[in-house]
């Protein structure tokens, strides 16, 4: 299901949901609004009521005068009024006609209809006899009615108050039942939108997850990576592009390669053809030759040892790239490595009046390696630190066996080498007091091709493919490769490898003394 799809759903029923919550609140607001005019209503009937009272009370008051004076047109005006308050309480009656929930009510009222009736009927019956009918006689027949009709009068009021408490409770209930509905249905929205935006928010990470690590991939040249792009969702459309990306790139990087070392096979052999030429021309073999001359062919034979390793570094990253490198492991005395490597640059410091301090264990050093790689990593270091430090400053090269990864080791060397659960290590440092590595640099010169920018060309500086070497050869031997400030001025280079069993000697157990310092090879 696409994301899309996934959050219109999830939306949709939160949106169903506030729709249903809300329809119900409308009915219940209907229904207190017709609540509301039941007891407007009821109010307006209860006003009525106790008019009719004050009418029952004036019309016998009127009755009581019309006996004391006899009068005829009194008894016109009783007519009147006894029509009128019949009027009014028909009107009564028809109203509550309309109201079919009001039984009790309309009941009571028709008992003091009929007892209004009966009453009309009686007074007129005794208007005759009024002038005959004695006060007692008078007395208990118009005090009898009185308190009937006031006696029925309450027992409707009783009635509407009785109706007035059911609208009441009704619009409590009503009320109770808005509450309730709404923090359930508010409780049940923030469960739902907690779940839907849960479930919207796993299923995206989850799918990022693969991406995102497929680009770290990528950006650290593993084009062979591949997404699962089996979905029918939107990122595994982003699968299938990631996938056809990183296929055409591994294409060109395939093609790269092949041309890079095509060329640089190519180049290799009449290099070293012009190389043995200038040689055997500064020896003399095909005919003296004078000092100027010789000068410009050491030159020209310098130029092409350069050029030729930067076309054996080329073959080497190619074959290294390619997983075509063969390493010969073996358990390897590293002091023995260390002398060998040192060995080669005699002629160049002697020549250079510098010094190269080797600080190494009086006990061998073991660790599983192919010695003539480690030994290349420590010559390119040995290069480098002559190069980028100027005057007599020494070189210096410590090795040591050390128990646990060193305290200043890069975070992404660290988790390497924590996942390997190796626990000792021999570690080789090569320092110099040249211009050192600016922090910003640190990372970024074990990349290809990168270089530190000084303000000055510095002469015989490379391509910036040797430390890519010592970066995949140091990988390959489980180890790793990076670099610090020296104390003082320049850099140190620290070399870890798995140290061979058994460890023979750890930093906390020895420290390097001054007669394992042995002198500068010159």
């Amino acid at each position: 299901m696409k994301i899309s799809t996934k959050i219109i759903l999830g939306y949709a029923l939160l949106i169903l949901l506030m729709v249903a919550a809300l329809t119900y609140q409308l009915a219940l607001m209907h229904e207190m609004r017709a609540v509301n005019r039941n007891l407007s209503a009821i109010k307006t009937r209860e006003k009525d009521y106790s008019l009719r009272v004050k009418d029952i009370e004036r019309l016998v008051t009127f009755i009581e005068r019309f006996y004391a004076r006899k009068d005829p047109d009194y008894s016109i005006q009783l007519k009147e009024q006894f029509d009128q308050l019949g009027g009014d309480l028909k009107k009564d009656l028809e109203r509550l006609d309309r109201d079919t929930t009001r039984h009790n009510e309309r009941k009571e009222l028709e008992r003091f209809a009929s007892l209004w009736a009966d009453f009309r009927r009686s007074a007129s019956e005794q208007e005759a006899n009024f002038p005959v009918l004695t006060q007692e006689d008078f007395d208990k027949w118009l005090l009898g009615y009185t308190h009937a009709l006031q006696g029925q009068m309450q027992r409707v009021q009783a009635s509407t108050q009785t109706a007035v408490d059911a609208e009441v409770e009704q619009s409590a209930i009503a009320s109770q039942k808005a509450q309730f509905v709404s923090k359930i249905a508010a409780g049940i929205a923030v469960v739902l939108a907690f779940i839907i935006s849960f479930v919207i928010v796993r299923s995206i990470s989850h799918s990022l997850k693969p991406l995102i690590s497929g680009a770290r991939a990528v950006a650290q040249g593993e084009f062979s990576y591949r997404l699962d792009a089996s979905g029918t969702d939107n990122f595994s459309q982003v699968a299938r592009d990631f996938n056809f990306m990183v296929s055409k790139l591994d294409e060109r990087e395939q093609v790269k390669r092949e041309y890079v070392s095509h060329v640089s096979h190519e180049l290799k052999a009449p290099l070293a053809a012009m190389q043995e030429t200038a040689r055997l021309l500064m020896e003399g073999i095909p005919g003296p030759v004078n000092e100027r001359q010789k000068r410009l062919l050491g030159l020209t034979l310098e130029c092409g040892q350069r050029l030729s390793r930067t076309i054996i570094s080329l073959l080497d990253l190619s074959r290294m790239e390619a997983d075509a490198l063969d390493y010969d492991m073996e358990r390897t005395d590293l002091r023995e490595v260390i002398q060998s490597a040192s060995r080669e640059f005699e002629v160049q410091l002697a020549k250079n009046g510098r010094a190269l301090e080797l600080q190494l264990p009086p006990e061998p050093l073991y660790a599983e390696c192919d010695s003539d790689r480690i030994g290349q990593i420590i010559s390119n270091l040995i290069d480098n630190a002559m190069k980028f430090s100027s005057g007599p400053t020494p070189i210096t090269i410590r090795a040591e066996g050390v128990r646990g990864l060193p305290d200043d080791i890069p975070g992404s060397w660290r988790h390497r080498l924590n996942a390997a659960r190796q626990s000792e290590f021999a570690m080789v440092q090569v320092s110099d007091q040249g211009r050192g590595v600016p922090d910003e640099h640190k990372e970024l010169i074990f990349e290809k091709f990168h270089q530190v920018k000084f303000e000055k060309k510095i002469a015989g500086q490379g391509v910036g493919l040797g430390l890519v070497i010592c970066k995949n050869i140091v990988t390959a031997h489980g180890g790793a490769i990076w670099v610090g400030d020296n104390t003082g001025d320049g850099s140190t280079f620290y070399i870890l490898l798995p140290a061979a069993k058994p460890l023979t000697v750890s930093p906390s157990e020895r420290r390097p003394a001054a007669e394992d310092v042995q002198p500068a090879q010159t």
